[in-house]
């Protein structure tokens, strides 16, 4: 019985031993894996959504600046400030188009981007022409449809336009960021949750080691032949202690054992006193004397 039980505790040891510490490093192995990728993922959409704020700052500030440009020309007639506006008019394309590439991962805002470069491409066509009107001398009608209702309502949807881009990155950035933080609270309990098991199978293998040594100090023997029972087998104490201790034995005779057999030889053998009853040597009776 305790064979057996010292067979099954050797192999639950090291099942503990080895394939418990392989499958907790391998979940953790995935699952840093899992929230490093998560993580690199994150980091990237709050860069996309950084360097889309930063273009829409940019969108918005070419859009004042033509119009600021617009209105001065109008107001002074000085060709100088007709400059920042043809600064801003061709940089406003390539900066609505660099917003369309670093937004396009996302269908919404690549929608908002479509309705905005829409209005911009709009707004700096009514801007040329109020222009164009100044240069051909009709000042009234570019200050006309400079101060017109479509202008404003033009400039109100541009700007509501990049508003709501904005609100959006805004919300996903935030989003974003209380991800981020439940992830990384996430990977802390991991941690403890494995660092916890890991020390649960320490002291769970060192108990079971210590069970092994108990269970190997301790030897069976057989209460009638007096064979020892040594990993399943029963062995004779000399094989025993070869088998377990690489130690032979030789046979002697103790002093209790030695004055016991004698105790037996002397009680069996019987030497006569009279030497007349002897037999002789040829078993032979002697001759009577007349």
């Amino acid at each position: 019985m305790k064979g057996s039980s010292l067979q099954y505790n050797r192999r639950v040891l090291i099942f503990v031993v080895i394939a418990i510490p392989v499958l907790i490093a391998g979940l953790f192995f995935f699952v840093s894996r899992q929230l490093r990728r998560d993580q690199g993922l994150g980091l990237e959409i709050v860069g996309r959504m950084h360097v889309a704020r930063e273009q829409l700052f940019v969108i918005r500030d070419l859009l004042d600046q033509a119009d600021n440009a617009q209105r001065g020309y109008l107001l002074t007639g000085e060709m100088a400030n007709l400059l920042p506006f043809w600064l801003a008019k061709a940089e406003l394309p390539s900066q609505l188009l660099n917003l369309r590439q670093v937004l396009a991962a996302d269908p919404h805002q690549l929608a908002q981007v479509g309705r905005l470069t829409t209005a911009v491409q709009k707004k700096l066509d009514e801007l040329s022409q109020s222009i164009a009107l100044k240069e051909s001398g009709q000042t009234n009608e570019a200050v006309a449809m400079l101060l017109s209702a479509g202008s404003g309502s033009l400039l109100s949807e541009i700007h509501a336009a990049i508003f709501a881009l904005q609100a959006y990155e805004n919300a996903v950035l935030a989003e974003r960021n209380a991800n981020n933080d439940a992830q990384l609270n996430l990977r802390d309990d991991i941690s403890t949750v494995l660092l916890a098991t890991s020390t649960l199978v320490v002291v769970g293998a060192g108990i079971l080691f210590l069970r092994i040594q108990q269970l190997q100090n301790i030897i069976t023997v057989c209460a009638w032949t007096q064979r020892v029972n040594y990993r399943g087998k029963w062995m004779r104490m000399e094989e025993f202690l070869w088998e377990r201790f690489r130690v032979k034995v030789s046979h002697g005779i103790s002093e209790e054992a030695f004055d016991g057999v004698m105790g037996l030889v002397g009680k069996n053998l019987t030497i006569p006193d009279n030497r007349s009853e002897r037999t002789p040597l040829g078993g032979t009776d002697a001759p009577k004397t007349k």
